[in-house]
């Protein structure tokens, strides 16, 4: 399972003791990360004589790559079209931008279909030299203490989570939440502040998404926050409700 962040090598011990395989994964969600330099997988390569062909691309290929690149066969793969986490309106864009239009939303009943579940917060704010927005996250935590005192009093309050696709961002974030909430809070809304990796297979009933990318921004910040894997993870972790915080020059569509 989640083959695409599993490493082949990993996956090898698991594979030679099995009669048949089963790989699932999403091949539009998050790879894994490999801290194998192209120098010494270079060097490896050559050590052992390997012929230089994908197969042997440790760095850049997971497990799910592997296997997709034997499959000879349209029946040997099953695509599962069903999705149960999201209501229509938070999976409508990554349904049409990564999936084709091809999932079933399960949840496309009357009350879900009525209301739209997405609020856009446009904030003016501006990456500082350490790459903290703090317009943005200070508009962010205003949100957040209004979901807390709106929900505080239910028995089963919901789960809230925090998504930034820059680190520097979350690093904020969390100093924010350490400082304004006692760990008994936390816990019982179960809330968690991370990046996209942090939350992949996770989920929550409300995100909260900060973008923290300004005009001024370096081009690799982005890069990053366009990379089609980490931005469709980080807007499908929302069960019921996502706020999305952003630049006002930025139109979501």
């Amino acid at each position: 399972d989640e083959a695409p962040q599993c490493d082949i090598a990993s996956a090898l011990p698991a594979i030679f003791r099995a009669r048949r395989v089963v790989i699932a994964g999403d091949p539009n969600q998050l790879r894994h990360y490999s801290f194998v330099s192209g120098k010494q997988q270079e060097k490896a390569r050559d050590r052992y004589g390997l012929l230089r062909e994908k197969i042997f691309d440790y760095r850049n290929r997971s497990t799910l790559d592997l296997f997709i690149g034997k499959v000879r066969r349209q029946d040997q793969v099953t695509f599962l079209r069903e999705h149960y986490r999201s209501t229509p309106s938070l999976i409508e864009f990554s349904n049409r931008q990564f999936y084709d239009g091809q999932l079933e939303i399960m949840k496309s009943t009357p009350e879900h279909l009525d209301n739209f579940h997405i609020k856009l917060i446009q904030v003016n704010g501006k990456r500082n030299n350490k790459g903290v927005n703090k317009a943005e996250a200070d508009a962010l935590m205003w949100q957040l203490q209004e979901l807390i005192d709106k929900y505080m009093t239910m028995d089963s309050p919901p789960s809230i989570g925090i998504i930034s696709l820059l680190s520097s961002q979350v690093g904020h974030i969390n100093g924010l939440l350490q400082k304004q909430f006692d760990l008994k809070l936390i816990k019982r809304f179960k809330l968690l502040c991370g990046s996209p990796y942090h939350f992949q297979g996770s989920e929550r009933d409300i995100m909260l998404i900060s973008f923290a990318v300004c005009p001024e921004s370096h081009h690799s910040a982005y890069v990053h926050v366009n990379k089609p894997d980490v931005f469709n993870v980080a807007l499908t972790r929302a069960k019921s409700f996502q706020y999305i915080f952003t630049l006002s020059l930025i139109h979501i569509s």
